[in-house]
C-alpha cells in the first residue's frame, strides 16, 4: 500500500470515528439559547443590519443603520458599553 493510500485510509477512519463520537442533537432541539436580554436606547427597530464579535475585547457590535446607531455590548457582563452615532442608511 502506498503512503498516499495509507494516509487516505487513516483519515477516513478518523473522520468516521469523529462522526460517531460527536453528540447528535435531538429532533426539535433548539440550536440557539437566550442568555440575556439587553435594553437598547434609541428608536425601536425590527432588525439589525450587522452583528460582529470583537473577541479581543469580548464585545458584540450591533449596527442599526436605519437609526444610525452602533451598539457595543460587553459579552462578559451582558451590558451596553456605549451607543455611537453612525451615518444612517436610507432604505426604500
Amino acid at each position: 500500500m502506498s503512503l498516499t493510500q495509507t494516509i487516505h485510509r487513516m483519515t477516513s477512519w478518523a473522520v468516521a470515528l469523529a462522526a460517531l463520537l460527536l453528540p447528535v442533537p435531538r429532533v426539535g432541539a433548539a440550536t440557539l439559547k437566550q442568555v440575556a436580554t439587553i435594553d437598547l436606547p434609541g428608536p425601536p427597530g425590527k432588525r439589525f443590519d450587522y452583528l460582529t464579535i470583537d473577541y479581543n475585547h469580548r464585545h458584540l457590535r450591533s449596527a442599526h443603520l436605519t437609526a444610525g446607531l452602533l451598539y457595543v455590548i460587553d459579552l462578559n457582563t451582558n451590558t451596553l458599553v456605549k451607543p455611537s452615532r453612525v451615518s444612517p442608511v436610507l432604505r426604500e
